[in-house]
């Protein structure tokens, strides 16, 4: 077993690059001091972080890992495989918005001509490793930064309009609520790209649109039910009745007494 956690960076440098072929049935520690990009080229293999399920390491995925979370290769026949150790933090403008896929592991997936571009940019980053020419860091740096925001483009082009309907729909059983996070998984996107996606399509964040589908049901329960004010608060999922109509009051404009005091005068002069 090979622990690549220990190995010093054969540049000296924050920044290590490498493309090489891993061998049936190897198992090694890989290093979780800083970011790794991973780009599989050929062959099959599997990562294990921390104590989540594996991943499958194949080709048309690329992987960002992120720093401190323990990480074993499993090789099953060979691997054939680009990566990058680098220091995100400290040297990159922007961050990532890929989907993550499981705690610490953040993907994408590829098209034949996003391969052939991404093959091209490891192969650079490995080059200038190699050769260290005056200037090569920050080169290698900007060509890191050029593969993260491609691949924000690539994670950004998969909210297409069936998503963003697919994400309302999530947004509305009010009864059972699912945390942003989640939804964002279900459509394949990351926290950061869902919020800014879904505020794009419909001009408000994801968690004002649910606010506002909230209190629209509490509305129709205080127009159109018996129902008393904690019943109200308890179906919606709110922690108490006090605080429910705190809230109902900054969104709507009255408590919920107030509304259903005046909705009910209304109604009634409308029967009469």
């Amino acid at each position: 077993m090979i622990d690549l956690s220990k190995t010093t960076s054969k540049t000296g440098c924050e920044l290590y690059s490498d493309y090489q072929r891993i061998e049936e049935m190897h198992y090694f520690h890989g290093d979780r001091e800083n970011w790794n990009l991973l780009f599989p080229v050929d062959g099959v293999g599997h990562l294990i972080m921390g104590k989540q399920r594996p991943i499958l390491l194949n080709r048309r995925k690329m992987f960002l890992l992120r720093p401190e979370v323990d990480r074993i290769f499993h090789i099953e026949d060979f691997l054939q495989i680009h990566w990058v150790h680098f220091n995100l933090d400290a040297h990159l403008q922007y961050p990532p918005e890929w989907q993550e896929i499981t705690p610490g592991i953040l993907e994408i997936t590829m098209d034949e001509k996003h391969i052939e571009n991404f093959s091209r940019i490891f192969s650079e980053i490995h080059e200038l490793c190699q050769i260290r020419q005056s200037g090569w860091y920050r080169l290698a740096y900007c060509l890191v930064q050029e593969i993260i925001l491609r691949g924000n483009m690539i994670a950004q082009h998969g909210f297409t309009q069936k998503k963003i309907e697919q994400a309302a729909r999530l947004l509305e059983p009010l009864n059972t609520p699912e945390s942003m996070k989640k939804i964002a998984k279900r459509c394949s996107l990351s926290k950061t790209s869902f919020y800014r996606q879904f505020q794009n399509a419909f001009g408000i964040s994801p968690g004002l649109y649910r606010e506002q589908r909230i209190f629209n049901q509490a509305q129709a329960l205080l127009e159109e039910t018996d129902l008393t004010i904690s019943e109200i608060a308890d179906r919606l999922h709110f922690k108490n009745a006090a605080y429910f109509a705190t809230r109902f009051k900054k969104t709507i404009g009255q408590t919920p007494s107030q509304y259903r005091k005046m909705h009910s005068f209304q109604k009634n002069k409308l029967q009469k």
